[in-house]
C-alpha cells in the first residue's frame, strides 16, 4: 500500500534574492478561483466593477503606505491584476533582517509585505463598503524581477496590450 504525502507548496521566488532590494518587480495577482469580479472587457477596453474600482484605489494608494514603492504600468483585468512596482532604497535599516522568506515570517518592507497589504486593503474595503463576503484573492501571487530596460519595456508593453488580447488570454475562463 502506498501512502501519498501532502504536497508542499512550491514557491517561484528566487531562493537567495532580497525582495526589499531597489529595482523593478512585475506582479500578477489573481482573484479567488479566477472569478471575473473586477470588471469586464469590451472591444479592448476595461470596464471596472465596484470591486475593480476598490482594487484601482488600493493600488494607487500603495506609495502612501510603503514609502519605498513607486508605481509604474498597471492594469486590472476581469480576474487578475498586472502591475510594475519600483522599489527605491528603503530608509529602514534592514541590515540585521533575513532577506528571504521563512515559513511564518516575511521580511519587512519586502515585495511580499507590499502585496499582502494591498490584498488586505482591497478585502477590508470590499467587505466594509460592498458587504462582499466572498474570498477575493488567491493565496499567492506571481512575481518577476525586472532585470534590465529591455525587460521593463517588454513587460510594460505586455500590460498595455493585455486587454486587447483578453479573448486569447489563458486567464480568461472561456479558454479553460
Amino acid at each position: 500500500m502506498s501512502m501519498t504525502l501532502p504536497s508542499k507548496r512550491h514557491t517561484v521566488r528566487l531562493p537567495h534574492y532580497d525582495y526589499r532590494r531597489a529595482g523593478g518587480y512585475f506582479v500578477t495577482i489573481c482573484s479567488h478561483q479566477r472569478a471575473c469580479i473586477f470588471g469586464d472587457i469590451h472591444e479592448g477596453n476595461v470596464s471596472l466593477s465596484p470591486i475593480g474600482r476598490i482594487v484601482e484605489s488600493a493600488w494607487q494608494n500603495l506609495p502612501e503606505h510603503h514609502l519605498q514603492v513607486m508605481l509604474d504600468e498597471f492594469i486590472i483585468m476581469p480576474n487578475h491584476v498586472h502591475g510594475i512596482l519600483l522599489f527605491s532604497d528603503s530608509e529602514e535599516d534592514t541590515a540585521g533582517c533575513v532577506p528571504t522568506r521563512k515559513f511564518g515570517s516575511i521580511a519587512p518592507a519586502s515585495l511580499s509585505v507590499v502585496v499582502r497589504s494591498f490584498k488586505s486593503a482591497v478585502t477590508r474595503q470590499a467587505h466594509a463598503t460592498l458587504r462582499h463576503a466572498d474570498t477575493i484573492w488567491q493565496p499567492r501571487f506571481y512575481e518577476h524581477v525586472i532585470r534590465n530596460d529591455e525587460d521593463l519595456y517588454n513587460i510594460r508593453k505586455y500590460i498595455q496590450e493585455n486587454p486587447l488580447k483578453w479573448e486569447l488570454d489563458k486567464e480568461n475562463p472561456a479558454n479553460l
